[in-house]
């Protein structure tokens, strides 16, 4: 997997040394506020999650970038693509960042990075986004980028997530 550069952004591969930004991100109330999962409960559980990651991403089930700036190689939030389909046209993206990070435009340069990729280079045809209903910010970022809202989809696994899908020929 390539790292990938925007104007104010580095996309790197994880590594085991983000095992502390990682915690952080996976544990922290305020960045999980809207995400239905467990909570790390210690660095020993993000370096099993950095290890899981890494694998996954070497067996192609998926693609995971660690984000930092060009100044600092300080993993301030991650994007990924997951869930593929079988036929690999199709996938989720998936995001966090650090709540000092917010609010300035990185997740959108991220998102833009990471579309690209999926459009051009890997061939994608879709990608979506599950994102809580309550979660403004995130709603927001999406329709930004011309992902529209699946109103007859749901999230099985989680009766507050909206779906949001992009199509290749609507970017």
């Amino acid at each position: 997997m390539n790292t990938l550069q925007t104007d104010r952004l580095v996309l790197r591969p994880l590594a085991e040394n983000d095992v502390n930004e990682v915690y952080f991100l996976r544990s922290d109330a305020e960045v999980g506020k809207y995400i239905k999962r467990d909570k790390l409960k210690d660095t020993d559980g993000a370096l099993l999650f950095i290890r899981r990651i890494i694998r996954d991403v070497s067996k192609g089930k998926n693609y995971y970038w660690a984000i930092s700036t060009p100044e600092d190689s300080t993993m301030i939030g991650s994007i990924c693509l997951w869930n593929f389909n079988d036929t690999k046209t199709k996938a989720e993206v998936g995001y966090d960042l650090h709540p000092n990070f917010q609010g300035k435009g990185y997740m959108n340069e991220a998102l833009n990075a990471i579309l690209t990729l999926s459009f051009d280079t890997l061939k994608l045809t879709e990608v979506s986004a599950y994102t809580d209903y309550r979660n403004l910010a995130s709603q927001a970022l999406l329709t930004r980028n011309k992902f529209k809202l699946q109103s007859y989809e749901r999230d099985e696994d989680n009766e507050n997530n909206r779906i949001f899908t992009l199509h290749k020929t609507f970017r």
